[in-house]
């Protein structure tokens, strides 16, 4: 009976013990199961660019290279066009005044009309009639701006008169006493402004014109399209020059201006494919900066119906997701700390985020298809 009792403990043991390790190892596949570590990698922006040129040809054949298919056509423009001035001048006419004559010296002294009278300011005036001033003494005389244009007020100053010896300007001279006004007049004048501003106006009416007729020529397919121009000058001319006192003018502009019509949708492919050949091998193409996308016509030839288009464009690059840094070998058993560290060694990295889960993993699993890497371009 002892000894059953016996066998049953023993029994008995065997059975926890096989239980204690079923949920070992159901713990055990558990936590293998169900950890997981997700990071999530931020690769750093680094700035690319591509210049070419590129042909538009009337009919492009499938082996040209870089050329995209479009249509060329010339045409001359010419008009004269009437323009208003924009500019004012003040004038000031008739700046007269009255100048009291002193004579210091011991003889008397005769001044005509029209005695120039010069101001510190080396402004001249003239006397308006015949005075006699006598020794010692002093005359009031009227005085007018030699200058009529003369646009400013004179202050009271003191006059030489250049016509006596200059000995003798040192006794006779004149002093005014009152602000000499005139009558102020505003002119119309052209300045170079106007005639730049006009002649730009001018010309991008007609080149407006000459593309409006080509649309026409091309009809509704011309919605679609994108239009590309080159403009050269054949004739200029223009009846006035700056500061003149006019209240208008006339300029007269002959053109000729080149227009090259493609689908830009086509031109915009076709550069960012040359954007992403321009990249290291370990680089990719994030992203085109549409703002950066220009181009204008180079040159062109009637003749053969091709044209040449200087075509620029700028985008982000990052590295590629097959880069060996991104190997999940080399992240196995790193902590977030870690993981942070080593992708901080990388100046093309730039930033990284890790979670863990279940809460108690906090470190990489070893097992690759546990580990989730995004790269987040």
């Amino acid at each position: 009976m002892a000894k059953n009792k016996e066998l049953q403990t023993i029994y008995q043991k065997i059975v926890v013990g096989f239980i204690f390790i079923t949920i070992i190892l159901i713990l055990a596949i558990l936590y293998f199961s169900f950890n997981k570590a997700t990071i999530t990698v931020i690769p750093k922006k680094e700035m690319a660019e591509t210049d070419f040129v590129a042909t538009v040809e009337a009919s492009k054949t499938d082996k040209a290279i870089d050329t995209i298919q479009g249509e060329i056509w010339e045409t001359t423009v010419e008009a004269k066009k009437q323009f208003n001035s924009s500019g004012v001048k003040v004038l000031s006419t008739n700046v007269t005044g009255q100048v009291t004559i002193i004579n210091e010296s011991v003889k008397s002294q005769d001044l005509i009309a029209k005695t120039r009278l010069l101001t510190t300011d080396n402004i001249l005036f003239r006397t308006k009639k015949i005075v006699s001033v006598p020794a010692g003494g002093k005359v009031d005389v009227d005085v007018y701006a030699d200058d009529s244009n003369l646009a400013m007020d004179v202050l009271p100053t003191k006059f030489t008169i250049p016509g006596l010896w200059s000995e003798l300007q040192k006794k006779i001279y004149g002093v005014s006493y009152e602000k000499f006004s005139g009558v102020k007049k505003e002119t119309k004048v052209i300045s170079d402004q106007d005639i730049n501003n006009a002649r730009n106006s001018l010309a991008e009416e007609l080149v407006g014109g000459a593309v409006d007729d080509f649309k026409n020529k091309l009809g509704e397919k011309s919605d679609s399209l994108t239009f590309a121009k080159i403009v050269q000058n054949l004739n200029y001319s223009v009846d006035a020059k700056p500061d003149d006192s006019k209240d208008n003018f006339n300029i007269n502009l002959k053109l000729k201006v080149g227009l090259t019509v493609f689908n830009q949708d086509e031109l915009l492919a076709l550069a960012s494919e040359k954007l992403k050949y321009s990249l290291p091998d370990d680089r990719e193409l994030a992203d085109i900066t549409m703002n950066q996308f220009k181009y204008s016509i180079k040159s062109y030839d009637i003749a053969t119906m091709r044209a040449a288009i200087d075509v620029h464009l700028e985008g982000t690059a990052v590295v590629k997701e097959d880069n060996s840094i991104f190997d999940k070998n080399k992240l196995v058993g790193l902590t977030k700390d870690q993981i942070v560290a080593y992708f901080r060694n990388f100046d093309i990295i730039e930033s990284v985020e890790t979670s863990f889960s279940p809460f108690w993993v906090y470190k990489v699993p070893n097992l690759k298809d546990h580990i989730i890497l995004r790269i987040k371009k």
